[in-house]
């Protein structure tokens, strides 16, 4: 199925993925990338099939039927325009759905809502598998806790890195990094591997970061 996992903040928000994904024909490919960026803000990743991912992300991506690549956006592009969006192509593949369409879309948008002031993730599942749950849903850092996890894919990864996480925030107290977190995720990998064959151990991130200007006011970066 592979693998996307979200980490959200309130410093920063993660995606990570690894990057095997299959051809039409039966195939992998090593070198999917499958986190792409729009704007500053927000960043979306994919599992399930690469072509009924696009008919979701198409205003926001390229694809080739196996890779997807990003467009050029302003980077204040809005999240809350986007998530909109979103949900509207969501709505007409769901009615295609519901009229006998299979689709395998389980993927994670992640971005930062300046209405709300904070990063959230939402999860866009529309899949023929009766294991996975369709719909929206939102989720954001609890105050009760320093970080947020979400997964797209087999459940027991989201287990291995909420438990790295909980024996890292014990050891380090609140200030984690980003570097610790992308350490984790290839732990994640390099264990699941041995059991989960839809995934490799080539790990790929996005971050969004806070990041202060000289005035004081805050902006957002998104890098590699």
């Amino acid at each position: 199925m592979s693998l996307i996992q979200a980490i959200i903040t309130d410093k920063y928000a993660m995606l990570c993925s690894d990057t095997k994904a299959y051809t039409l024909s039966g195939t992998h490919v090593d070198d999917c990338h499958k986190i792409i960026p729009i704007g500053n803000g927000i960043m979306f990743g994919c599992t399930g099939k690469v072509s009924d991912n696009y008919e979701l992300f198409e205003d926001y991506c390229e694809c080739d039927g196996v890779r997807f690549s990003s467009r050029n956006f302003e980077t204040s592009l809005s999240y809350n325009k986007v998530i909109k969006r979103l949900t509207s192509k969501y709505d007409k593949l769901e009615r295609k759905f519901n009229a006998g369409k299979k689709y395998e879309i389980c993927s994670i948008v992640c971005g930062y809502n300046d209405e709300k002031e904070r990063f959230e993730t939402i999860i866009f599942a529309l899949h023929h598998d009766k294991r996975i749950k369709n719909g929206i849903f939102f989720y954001h850092q609890s105050i009760r806790s320093p970080y947020k996890i979400t997964t797209c894919g087999n459940i027991y990864h989201h287990a291995t890195l909420d438990n790295l996480a909980e024996d890292t925030y014990y050891d380090c107290g609140d200030e984690v990094t980003i570097r610790q977190w992308k350490n984790m995720f290839q732990d994640v990998l390099d264990d699941g591997i041995t059991f989960d064959h839809t995934i490799n151990d080539k790990a790929d991130f996005v971050t969004i970061r806070k990041v202060r200007n000289a005035d004081g006011t805050m902006r957002l970066k998104c890098s590699k």
